[in-house]
């Protein structure tokens, strides 16, 4: 159950645009001790997480570079892989919207919806 996973830690996070809002939000819940996917179009924003640099102020490398290292953290522009996560918050900017509704049809066989 989706409850006993993310009181047991055991919940695989995916996170759909790293960038000024995805990428601190994923470093504050891979602080809390879960792992995270990240999910971005921009190749090179990418690559460049998964080297462990960051791109924003408010995100140290070093932090962003210690949950590459341990695998608490990976990026990808592939969508495929939010297949392994339990759930999926999205954080992609307003004109992308549209696109969001497409790309979780794709991304996740079913939804839980909550009252």
């Amino acid at each position: 159950m989706l409850q006993d996973l993310i009181l047991d830690k055991k919940a695989n996070v995916g996170i759909i645009g790293l960038g000024y809002v995805g990428l601190p939000l994923a470093l504050q819940i891979m602080k809390k001790g879960f792992p995270v996917i990240g999910v971005d179009i921009n190749k090179k924003r990418v690559a460049q997480i998964n080297q462990g640099r960051s791109f924003i102020d408010d995100v140290e490398s070093r932090a962003l570079k210690n949950y590459v290292q341990t695998k608490k953290l990976r990026a990808t522009s592939d969508y495929r892989h939010l297949r392994k996560c339990d759930v999926i918050i999205i954080c992609i900017p307003r004109p992308w919207v549209r696109l969001s509704s497409q790309i979780i049809t794709v991304a996740t066989p079913h939804f839980i919806t909550i009252p």
